[in-house]
């Protein structure tokens, strides 16, 4: 008969408002651990008494807390680097070459290239990516051009194990081990996985694979113009 219409059921500030003495906790949260996120700064507000959402924190703050003055960041410097000499550093790297959910078959490059001359100096196409493969390319390596002053690599487990160590404590090779998440440490053999991903030929079986990888690997060394 038309009687609900009088009724209003809808909340007068729909959870906006906020009373003033709630907005001075979460500034004053803020301004104690001015690191913390939202959720952290919910769970200290909740500790003392406070029961607020994390978004209606992060609310808060926007409306009310001090802008912080940006800082304008110091652009980075970057400078040139190649090793003195040949085999004075290697690099050694591990990276997908064929998949098999493109490919039909997995398999892994795995391959050391020297600083300076930019040489690959010993590289293998593997099944698997485990210490033992590593091992073997760094072993083919070093029986043809020596023990190089420095290896670099990365912290996979393949690099980082006791028995990778091991190895290169008994032919005193010292390791030195990239920044996390700083690719550009050991730039060059990064490039060089990009050209192979996009010069190699492609194979369609893992034997004739092993094959284009050998022919090609020989072409890059001596044949392929460098710029």
């Amino acid at each position: 008969q038309g009687s609900l219409a009088s009724f209003d059921c809808a909340p007068r500030d729909h959870g906006i408002a906020k009373p003033p003495h709630i907005i001075a906790a979460v500034l004053r949260a803020k301004a104690q651990y001015a690191s913390f996120g939202k959720q952290r700064l919910a769970n200290v507000l909740s500790h003392q008494g406070v029961l607020i959402s994390p978004n209606t924190v992060q609310r808060i703050l926007r409306e009310h807390a001090p802008a912080v003055p940006s800082v304008a960041g110091l652009r980075r410097r970057w400078h040139a680097f190649e090793a003195l000499a040949p085999h004075v550093l290697w690099a050694m790297d591990i990276c997908y070459l064929y998949t098999s959910k493109r490919d039909g078959f997995d398999r892994y490059l795995i391959t050391i290239l020297d600083d300076h001359s930019r040489t690959v100096i010993a590289s293998g196409l593997y099944a698997r990516q485990t210490v033992a493969e590593v091992v073997e390319v760094l072993k083919a390596a070093v029986l043809t051009y020596g023990v190089p002053q420095r290896l670099v690599c990365d912290h996979g487990s393949q690099f980082t194990c006791s028995e990778f160590r091991r190895v290169c404590a008994v032919i005193h090779l010292a390791v030195d081990y990239a920044p996390p998440h700083y690719p550009q440490y050991k730039g060059k053999i990064e490039r060089f996985f990009r050209t192979a991903r996009s010069e190699m030929p492609r194979a369609q079986t893992p034997e004739m694979a092993a094959g284009l990888h050998a022919v090609w690997i020989a072409e890059y060394n001596h044949d392929r113009l460098h710029s």
